[in-house]
């Protein structure tokens, strides 16, 4: 269990060479700055064509984050379970439905699960050798 819990701010292989649960923070702080970004631009500037070319890419760039998270899932998962299939299936699953559910029904309760339970049991699960 001490292993497990050391694991959590080790190395092991994800993007940028930090550990999964530091770099699943960067990426969704950064997600929800541009986001509070865009929804800034999209509010109160004038709508203008620059507007709309600076929210354009806001999106594409929330889009990318989004890709980049779902992509730091399935580098964990896969070192858990070594099945890309299943790995890929459980890192969309694990982001897209519970935003949804997020935004909609629970947020305060899917902001926990989303942001702190799920991260964290998934960087506590030792990989497979």
């Amino acid at each position: 269990m001490l292993k497990a819990i050391k694991d959590i701010f080790t190395y092991k292989g994800e993007i940028l060479r930090l550990p999964f649960l530091i770099n699943y923070v960067i990426l969704r702080l950064t997600f929800i700055i541009v986001n509070l970004i865009s929804v800034y631009v999209l509010t109160s500037i004038n709508p203008n064509i620059y507007s709309k070319i600076i929210v354009i890419i806001l999106g594409l760039l929330l889009i990318l984050l989004e890709l980049s998270i779902i992509f730091n899932y399935k580098r964990r998962i896969l070192s858990i379970c070594k099945n890309l299939p299943v790995s890929i299936t459980l890192s969309i699953l694990l982001t897209i439905p519970i935003m949804i559910l997020e935004y909609f029904i629970y947020p305060m309760v899917m902001i926990l699960l989303n942001l702190l339970i799920i991260p964290a049991i998934l960087a506590i699960i030792p990989a497979k050798k």
